[in-house]
């Protein structure tokens, strides 16, 4: 008799706690990755960086899982626990593989940006925060008249470092432009929030340009004081 109760109790435990590992697992998540983005492109890196905290509970799906199987070996009815414990685990296990399979998209290598400012003399800090997303290596279809190089956030050590970096700012950077210079949804999240702007063509040399040509590589650089970052955007016109 108090085996039986023992089997039930463990049996409905296990359940009930690998039901619970999904939402277990999204509360670690958002705790690992909570932070002031400046960009979506920040919170989607960071999400995908961290959602390896998914296997942590794979342990809890896989004992349910076990357990329903030996049981059901040893003619108890637990074929509710191999199915729960399957589910989630395949869940688990397959949200944890977001983190290996998709990080190979970004880079945290600041000198994408130096090499930039080597370019467009913006005098950057010798050190930033920064993430990188790389469209070069696939087929972009859209609608837009441009095709996306490399999305990246730049986030500075200290708001002292911002406020200096600030101060340097010159004629290269302009408070707008006009929304057509840019991809479409680069145009979109820097509607709001950011403080200066910075357009320059790699192909003709030449800030703030008027004219886009096919071909020509183009990069826009957004600044914000309140979120002490940058957000930039490398594109090309068909």
């Amino acid at each position: 008799m108090k085996n039986k109760v023992a089997f039930k109790i463990i049996k409905i435990v296990l359940i009930v706690l690998s039901a619970l590992t999904l939402f277990g697992g999204l509360f670690v998540l958002s705790i690992f990755s909570s932070k002031e983005y400046i960009a979506s492109l920040d919170s989607t890196y960071n999400t995908v960086k961290y959602m390896w905290v998914m296997w942590l509970f794979l342990p809890i799906t896989i004992g349910c899982l076990v357990f329903g199987i030996v049981m059901t070996v040893r003619k108890s009815k637990a074929i509710s626990n191999i199915i729960v414990g399957a589910i989630f685990s395949f869940f688990l296990f397959n949200y944890g593989c977001f983190t290996p399979i998709f990080t190979s998209q970004y880079s945290t290598d600041y000198s994408y940006w130096k090499e930039l400012d080597a370019t467009l003399h913006i005098n950057l800090p010798e050190k930033m925060s920064v993430v990188i997303q790389d469209y070069t290596g696939g087929t972009q279809t859209t609608s837009d008249t441009f095709l996306l190089r490399y999305k990246s956030t730049a986030r500075f050590e200290s708001k002292d470092d911002c406020l200096a970096f600030k101060t340097l700012m010159n004629e290269k950077w302009i408070d707008s432009f006009a929304n057509n210079s840019v991809p479409l949804s680069f145009s979109i999240e820097i509607g709001s929030g950011f403080d200066k702007y910075l357009l320059y063509c790699f192909d003709t040399e030449e800030y703030s340009p008027t004219q886009f040509e096919s071909n020509n590589r183009y990069v826009c650089i957004a600044f914000s004081e309140a979120k002490t970052g940058m957000y930039l955007c490398e594109y090309q016109v068909k």
